[in-house]
């Protein structure tokens, strides 16, 4: 449990989510609803934070890491130690984190290095984006390698997407690869746009793709088609054939076709907010089922990536005059910094909760610049249909913060280089060196930085 509560918190602090290809990036849109509620346009960010978790009644610190920042608010780099790691311990005591940035704010490339020396740590896994020249939030490719042995060898989890445009500049096809447990990458799928005399999409249609495992041959597993498309807006750049009830791309209506054969049709209503939406489907699966009717409301709760989901099924069979409904209720509120207030996740089946998952995040705030200085995190589930009441597992402590706006050092520099500029050197906690000795340091020279191993 632990675990995963540092794999998330690291990602928040990482800023990774902007190279998953959502578009436009999530931490971007939260940054510009910040920094325009705020009216002053500053950036802060912790330069040290410590985790703790809950152990026999009381906090126990995990793990403390320090970081560096652009101007934008992206982490340059992280550095990391385990505050209760001992020779025993079956992970690294030191882990170290060096991303880059390109101009729209998206992820680039990253190293990651371990160790029990933390002035000889070894890089261990490394990561590389790539992003549509078009749409310059949707990622082309998302490739990560692990060392082993000395060697780098391509991470199985590493996948690529290819986009094809007509020469009006419209998005025609849209490929997608994953990597099998060859190293090979094979299509997992293929989205292809048909555009009608109005210059819109008249038919969206989506192949999935299966892998049969023991000989990595790969097979059509269904395709589903939206036909017949009323529009309420698009801009041709269709880069997800199951998105589009948001953004620049909302229908109103259309068919669905699974498989060849008619399946059902859906309808979309806008409103209240700017950004919601209803979803009506209905549906006429084969078997004992003779029709669903799928309710789908998206609210946004603000504007820090926010929401709730609430999902209706009600599906009518041969043998009752009944539905059998089910119902799912998701909702998510973060604060202005990303930091989750709220998640609640509730099941029901014909009335009767199933289901109840329920986080809530206390954060204190400082007094006179906003941002967080404590914040907490409590949790529970339950399965008898009772409301469960969250305990506390898992806390942050936010320490040395910088306004990214304002700052010099080298949380602000960009990936350019600059020969004429004078060598600095910082060691992983981002303090000047005025000459380093042996070890891992970073290494400035104008706008260009970079690691550096000093070997005397």
């Amino acid at each position: 449990m632990v675990k995963n509560y540092l794999i998330a918190t690291m990602l928040l602090f990482a800023s990774a989510a902007m190279a998953q290809g959502t578009y436009p990036p999530l931490l971007k849109n939260r940054v510009k609803a910040h920094l325009e509620e705020k009216g002053d346009g500053a950036i802060w960010r912790p330069g040290t934070y410590v985790i703790s978790t809950m152990n026999d009644n009381e906090w126990q610190n995990e793990e403390r890491a320090t970081g560096t920042y652009d101007s934008n608010g992206n982490a340059t780099t992280i550095f990391t130690e385990k505050l209760m790691w001992t020779p025993e311990s079956s992970t690294k005591r030191y882990s170290y984190y060096v991303n880059t940035f390109n101009s729209y704010g998206n992820l680039l490339a990253g190293v990651t290095s371990f160790g029990n020396d933390k002035e000889n740590l070894e890089e261990a896994y490394k990561y590389e984006y790539t992003y549509d020249e078009v749409v310059p939030d949707f990622v082309t490719s998302d490739i990560s390698y692990f060392k082993t042995d000395g060697v780098w060898t391509k991470d199985l989890r590493s996948k690529k997407n290819d986009v094809t445009r007509d020469e009006k500049g419209r998005v025609t096809e849209v490929v997608k690869y994953r990597m099998n447990q060859k190293g090979e990458y094979i299509t997992s799928e293929k989205d292809v746009i048909t555009y009608g005399e109005d210059g819109k999409p008249s038919q969206i249609k989506v192949y999935e793709y299966r892998e049969i495992y023991e000989t990595g041959e790969v097979k059509l597993g269904q395709s589903i088609a939206y036909t017949d498309i009323v529009w309420k807006n698009c801009d041709n750049q269709i880069l997800n054939g199951h998105i589009l009830f948001q953004g620049a791309n909302r229908i109103l209506s259309a068919k669905i076709i699974v498989n060849d054969a008619e399946h059902g049709c859906i309808k979309v209503e806008y409103g209240p907010g700017e950004k919601d939406y209803t979803v009506i489907e209905e549906a006429t699966p084969q078997g004992l089922s003779i029709k669903t009717i799928n309710r789908t409301e998206w609210r946004e709760i603000n504007p820090y990536d926010s929401y709730s989901i609430l999902n209706r099924r009600e599906t009518y069979s041969k043998n009752s005059d009944e539905p059998e409904v089910s119902v799912n209720y998701e909702s998510v509120t973060n604060d202005a910094y990303g930091y989750l207030i709220e998640r609640i996740n509730r099941n029901e089946n014909n009335g009767v909760i199933t289901s109840f998952y329920k986080e809530i995040g206390e954060v204190e705030y400082d007094k006179t610049y906003g941002y967080p200085l404590v914040y907490t995190v409590s949790r529970a589930e339950s399965m008898d249909g009772s409301e469960p009441v969250p305990v506390p597992g898992y806390r942050m402590e936010f320490s040395d913060y910088k306004n990214c706006r304002e700052t010099t050092g080298i949380e602000n520099v960009a990936v350019e280089n600059n020969d004429n500029a004078p060598v600095e050197y910082f060691n992983l906690q981002g303090e000047r060196i005025n000459k380093p000795s042996k070890g891992l340091y970073i290494r400035r020279q104008g706008k260009l930085v970079q690691k550096s191993i000093a070997k005397d």
